[in-house]
C-alpha cells in the first residue's frame, strides 16, 4: 500500500477539534508573551527588559504577528500525514508540552538573572525544536538498511530523535556545569522576544 492508498478513519467531529485545540492551547504561551510585546511598543512603554526593542522594532512588530498567524492556523488546517498515528501524536504533545515548559522555565531563570540556569532551558529547548532535523539523521538510515516504516516504526523513530537530541543537550549541559574551573564556560543565549 502506497500513502495514497492507505486508508484514513475520519474521526467524530468533536474528536476532530481535539488535536487542534491543543496545539492552539499550547500556542497561547508565545501568542500572549506576543502580544505584551506588542502592547509594549506600540504605547510606548519602555523597560528594562524590552528597551532593545525599541532600538529597532520592525523586525519585532514583523515576527510575532507573523509567528501567531502560523501557530493558528499551522494549528487548524494542518492535515495529519498517512503515517501518523496516535502514538507520535502523543509523542508530539508531550515533546511540545515540554518545550513550552523549557522556554517558560528559561524565562523564569533570566528574570531571576540566573543566567546559567537561563543557558541549560534554553539548550533544551532549542534542543526538542532542532530535533526535526535530528529525525531525517534517524529515519534516513533505517529506510536505507531497513526500508519503508510503518506507523510505529515512524511514531519510535521521531520519538528517538527528540531523545537523542535531548541527550546531547544534556550531555553539553554537564559539560558546562563541570568544566574545569578557569576553563571558559560557553554558554547558549537564544534571543528573547
Amino acid at each position: 500500500m502506497t500513502p495514497e492508498t492507505i486508508p484514513r478513519s475520519h474521526p467524530k467531529p468533536r474528536a476532530r477539534w481535539l488535536v487542534p485545540g491543543a496545539l492552539i492551547l499550547l500556542s497561547l504561551v508565545p501568542v500572549i508573551a506576543g502580544a505584551v510585546r506588542l502592547t509594549d511598543l506600540v504605547g510606548g512603554r519602555v523597560t528594562r527588559e524590552n528597551t532593545r526593542f525599541f532600538d529597532s522594532p520592525v523586525p519585532v512588530l514583523i515576527h510575532i504577528p507573523a509567528v501567531t498567524l502560523y501557530l493558528v492556523l499551522g494549528a487548524v488546517f494542518y492535515d495529519l500525514p498517512p503515517l501518523d498515528g496516535p502514538l507520535l501524536l502523543v509523542f508530539r504533545l508531550v515533546f511540545g508540552s515540554a518545550m513550552v515548559t523549557c522556554l517558560v522555565l528559561g524565562f523564569v531563570a533570566v528574570r531571576r538573572r540566573n543566567y546559567v540556569r537561563h543557558s541549560e532551558w534554553m539548550s533544551r529547548a532549542y534542543a526538542i525544536g532542532i530535533a526535526q532535523g535530528t529525525i531525517v539523521v534517524v529515519t534516513v538510515p533505517w529506510i536505507l538498511l531497513m526500508g519503508p516504516v510503518d506507523e510505529l516504526t515512524r511514531a519510535l523513530l521521531i520519538g528517538a530523535s527528540w531523545v537523542i537530541s535531548l541527550l546531547v543537550a544534556e550531555f553539553f549541559i554537564y559539560r558546562r556545569a563541570h568544566a574545569p574551573e578557569g576553563q571558559i564556560r560557553p554558554t547558549f543565549r537564544a534571543p528573547s522576544y
